[in-house]
């Protein structure tokens, strides 16, 4: 059975790990070398488990979170649906996460098991400020929602 904070760190992915790329703006602080980085936590809105497979833990299985930013170099929403493709060994959930930001949405696609507690995300696109975003991310689940931590290229 999956936990809530399973859940967060699947979801909320605010996060986003989070995520942009070309255009980020003023809201991202460089890191010297060219890409620069957001950061952010969420919290939970709203949790709804699908149980799409066989009963219980199974392949197929869905989760789907809501979440809002509530603190860090953003304002906005996350939207996370998360997929269960194995529970043999430590398992495989495959997330997409979209972050609904003040000058746009990012997008981040990315993946997690039982046994690790972060998701590592990568930037798939985006629109407005985020068009043609590429980067990278982690989201770390937290007992209330999620840390998020982006990379995002020049």
């Amino acid at each position: 059975m999956i936990t809530r904070r399973v859940a967060a760190s699947v979801g909320i992915i605010g996060a986003s790990a989070l995520l942009i790329g070309t255009a980020v703006g003023n809201a991202a602080a460089s890191t010297g070398d060219g890409r620069r980085t957001l950061a952010f936590t969420n919290a939970i809105d709203s949790f709804a488990r699908l149980d799409l497979g066989a009963p219980g833990p199974s392949a197929g299985d869905q989760f789907l979170v809501a979440s809002h930013i509530v603190t860090g170099d953003v304002t906005g929403t996350t939207a996370a649906s998360c997929q269960v493709v194995t529970t043999a060994g430590a398992g495989v959930r495959l997330c997409e996460v979209d972050f609904t930001l003040a000058g746009g949405v990012l997008t981040t696609r990315g993946l997690t098991n039982t046994a690790q507690q972060t998701v590592l995300l990568v930037v798939t696109g985006g629109t407005g400020r985020y068009a043609e975003a590429r980067g990278s991310g982690t989201l770390t689940p937290t007992a209330t929602g999620s840390v998020v931590a982006l990379r995002l290229s020049d």
